[in-house]
């Protein structure tokens, strides 16, 4: 199974240009609402408020997506827009509908979401791509998902094998952004896990450091 870019999969989603999709105002209470949903969006009030105001001053731009299941419809792009207008007691939101969408190609939605959250972390990337490859997604096929090459996955799936310490030791230093510093950590843990750690140190206290 081939892919587009995430940012092409979910411009599709969101603009519902996927033959099979409908534009339609949906009740609200037909939205599944998961744990794992109420439990991020918890840990975001603050910007949930901020969007909340936003949304009641100039509406709702852009509709949320969502795929038709048993139970009712679960939400593929578009949870923060919903908890917003949830505050203003809306009773209907405007969405996209899907009728086309397997769960690989909605895991790639939800993800491309939740990338752009402020606190989303090059681990959590790393663990979704080692997810997928678990599920057996090829190389080139993640590649193709992200719009990258499929150098970029390995160097993800290898962040993956970072122990729990080293990951702990760096996140205590900070948000670190430079992929290419954690993926050459991995691989020195292999070797030497206590240089390892004192590489971890100097990679929180020089984020763009190259190693």
């Amino acid at each position: 199974m081939s892919f587009n870019s995430l940012d092409s999969i979910l411009g599709e989603a969101q603009k519902g240009l996927v033959t099979g999709n409908i534009s339609k105002n949906i009740n609200i209470t037909d939205i599944i609402d998961t744990p794992d949903a109420r439990t991020e969006i918890e840990d975001d009030n603050h910007t949930i408020a901020e969007l909340a105001q936003s949304i009641q001053e100039n509406g709702l731009i852009q509709p949320i997506s969502l795929r038709k299941t048993d139970n009712g419809y679960e939400v593929l792009a578009g949870r923060r827009r919903l908890a917003a207008v949830k505050t203003l007691h809306w009773e209907n939101i405007p969405a996209v509908i899907h009728e086309d969408v397997d769960d690989r190609k909605a895991e790639a939605i939800m993800l491309q979401e939740n990338i752009h959250r402020k606190d989303f972390s090059q681990f959590e990337l790393a663990q979704q791509i080692r997810k997928m490859r678990d599920e057996g997604m090829s190389l080139v096929e993640i590649a193709k998902m992200f719009g990258k090459k499929e150098s970029w996955v390995r160097m993800f799936i290898s962040i993956s094998g970072l122990s729990p310490e080293l990951i702990e030791e760096i996140e205590q230093g900070g948000r670190v952004k430079n992929a290419t510093a954690l993926s050459s950590l991995a691989s020195i843990e292999k070797i030497n896990p206590e240089l390892a750690m004192k590489t971890a140190q100097d990679i929180t206290d020089n984020p763009e450091k190259n190693y």
